[in-house]
């Protein structure tokens, strides 16, 4: 008993040192990860990764809309020409692979950007600075968030207004000053209308503005005067403009085969049951398996209709670059991921359990709190991460629960957690802030614990996305 207790002080000491080091150094600390996050993008930009998933697509849309200017929309009604702007006025300096080159340091410094304002604004909810660069450390590194920051395509521009978005709306309701207010609800408001130049999902996210600003008026945290400027500065601009290009982009297909198309009564593809509940046969994850890897028959197992759980995929695809635009010659048939980026990828795959699983875990109880709060209209502790949350169900939710209806939801890919990225940020932030939230006797232990598990994760991501 003696021992166990020696070494539970032990722990205690080395979780308050590092505690007490990070809380000194944490302005040095934050520029130090994203230089880091900078240099791994920089790597994989070298090696070509900005030619990513359906290249080709974004290519020949960039190409139309340098012929058509005014036309914005091609193949299909969700597209948004946000990111082939940006393109074509990189290739007008930098014609060719060194304009796409250009491209993706530009979507790295936005990243960069994006995951600054997200560890500025996790001030307001995570009160220990270990946490607080532990969260940034494991995003930053995360393949996903690696890939999707330089490949060229529309998920890539998505991140810096989702979290500009959600950080001037927590101003807005939480300013003390009136003009404040109006002015971080308009910056709120013009964000999220640029973003939907960017993606159609950012016309959802006018819901959870009025979600937000409903909730604080239950909680008695804004007047009525600053519901109506937020709701018309925020949520009004950026409802208009998705619908109007929803509406553009209707009419300039009109006579177009779309290829997202739906069967309301259900597909047959991915089920329900894929999508809420794990098959015994998903531990072939742990493998970590390309999304090119063939069966011995020659066909695509992470392609077939309910052969893997829908969360079983998200992980695997957020811990792995599972198509392979890192390391990968797509030039060779067949080629596979090589050695020892392999099995870092299975180590990275097998240790990322101890997040995924307690990030649901921690969403869970966010969620129910959430709803015990509004209904004895108290708010809970940290009123400010109720914002990133509705921010994040409402860009997740709707994504995930038309995959059962969509036609080629697994073979092509809509499975892939690039599409729902900015709401996975804020889903591992709750981990970090539930165990913020818990008493100091078990918060600071764990803290510890959490840092030096990231620092293994960190490990086995980086360097399974590296040559």
């Amino acid at each position: 008993m003696s021992s166990m207790a020696d070494f539970t002080q032990s722990v205690r000491k080395v979780c308050t040192s590092a505690e007490a080091f990070v809380a000194r150094n944490e302005k040095r600390l934050v520029p130090a990860i994203l230089v880091g996050f900078l240099l791994v993008c920089l790597w994989v930009i070298n090696n070509n990764g900005w030619c990513g998933q359906d290249f080709n697509f974004h290519l020949y849309y960039t190409q139309q809309l340098f012929r058509n200017p005014y036309d914005w929309v091609y193949l299909d009604t969700t597209s948004r020409p946000l990111y082939c702007w940006i393109g074509l006025a990189c290739f007008k300096l930098e014609p060719g692979a060194s304009g796409f080159r250009l491209v993706s340091i530009l979507f790295s410094i936005s990243g960069a950007a994006a995951l600054f304002l997200m560890h500025t604004a996790s001030r307001r909810f995570i009160r220990s600075p270990l946490l607080r660069c532990s969260a940034l450390t494991l995003i930053a590194s995360l393949p996903v968030t690696v890939i999707t920051t330089v490949v060229y395509a529309e998920d890539t521009v998505t991140l810096f207004p989702f979290v500009l978005g959600c950080w001037s709306l927590v101003k807005a309701l939480e300013s003390t000053f009136h003009w404040k207010a109006l002015c971080y609800a308009a910056l709120t408001g013009l964000t999220l209308t640029i973003g939907c130049f960017g993606k159609a999902t950012f016309a959802i996210l006018p819901l959870a503005v009025l979600a937000a600003v409903a909730i604080f008026f239950l909680w008695r945290k804004i007047t009525m005067r600053r519901v109506v400027f937020i709701v018309l500065l925020s949520s009004l601009a950026p409802a208009l403009v998705g619908a109007w290009l929803a509406i553009k982009s209707k009419k300039e297909l009109h006579d177009v085969s779309f290829n997202h198309s739906f069967d309301w009564h259900g597909t047959g593809e991915m089920t329900w049951r894929s999508i809420l509940f794990p098959y015994p046969a998903d531990a072939r994850i742990f493998s970590a398996p390309g999304y090119w890897d063939k069966d011995p028959d020659g066909s695509l197992p992470l392609l077939k209709n309910n052969s893997y759980s829908y969360p079983a995929l998200l992980h695997l695809a957020i811990f792995t670059d599972l198509m392979g635009f890192a390391n990968i010659d797509r030039h060779a048939r067949g080629a596979c991921r090589p050695e020892p980026q392999k099995t870092e990828a299975r180590l990275a795959v097998c240790s990322g359990l101890f997040f995924s699983l307690p990030t649901v875990a921690a969403v869970l109880a966010f969620s129910i709190q959430l709803g015990w709060a509004c209904i004895r209209r108290n708010p809970p502790p940290k009123p400010s991460l109720v914002v990133w949350l509705l921010f994040a169900l409402f860009w997740y939710v709707p994504l995930v629960t038309i995959l059962p209806y969509v036609l080629n939801a697994f073979y092509w890919g809509f499975w892939l957690p690039r599409l729902v990225l900015p709401a996975l940020w804020c889903f591992f932030l709750m981990l970090f802030a539930a165990v913020d939230a818990l008493p100091p006797r078990w918060s600071r232990p764990l803290a510890g614990i959490l840092a030096l598990s990231v620092a293994i994760q960190t490990s086995f991501d980086i360097t399974s996305i590296q040559f």
